[in-house]
């Protein structure tokens, strides 16, 4: 959707059960929960967001996500 030199705003869909393997972002990177849960790695804590909830990613964090 659009971002600058600090912050990523994407509109992505994920199917039940996937699995979005460890990457990194140069961007901070807000992210909205419309449906279904969200298991968010984030460098060393686990945080669960389900729909209408949303995270915060900060900069050059190492990410991995789960869709339940």
């Amino acid at each position: 959707m659009s971002y600058d030199d600090e912050i990523m705003l994407v509109k992505v869909s994920f199917e039940k059960e996937c699995v979005v393997h460890t990457h990194f972002h140069i961007h901070r990177q807000c992210t909205y929960v419309v449906s279904r849960i969200f298991e968010f790695s984030i460098d060393t804590e686990t945080k669960i967001v389900k729909a209408g909830g949303f995270i915060i990613h900060e900069t050059k964090c190492r990410t991995r996500s789960q869709v339940h």
